[in-house]
């Protein structure tokens, strides 16, 4: 899957995406008009002050956006997991289990 890297990428999809809230990730979606989908991480300093923590943060929503990815059947879409709690202590099955919610949530998933 595609990242998004640049932050006009980011403001576009905060701005014009639908939102989806479920325990510590609020996921944006919005259409990109591609033939594949993209994928962003967001973990401000803020929610989680340690770069460590931060960075364990973003590796867990990595991996979780890889295994689960197969589970998305809609194309052209820019996603945008926004960290709103410290994950660091959670396990990778626990973060995949809220996306395919999300995704569900969403109706992008079959």
């Amino acid at each position: 899957m595609l990242r998004l890297k640049r932050h006009s990428q980011f403001q576009r999809v905060y701005k014009k995406g639908a939102k989806f809230k479920e325990d510590n990730i609020i996921m944006c979606l919005a259409a990109n008009g591609l033939k594949h989908n993209r994928i962003g991480i967001s973990v401000t300093s803020k929610c989680v002050p340690q770069s460590v923590k931060r960075n364990r943060n973003k590796r867990l929503l990595s991996e979780s956006c890889r295994l689960t990815e197969h589970y998305i059947k809609s194309i052209g879409h820019d996603i945008v997991f926004i960290v709103k709690k410290d994950m660091s202590k959670l396990y990778l099955n626990n973060v995949s289990k809220m996306m395919c919610k999300l995704y569900k949530k969403s109706g992008i998933i079959s």
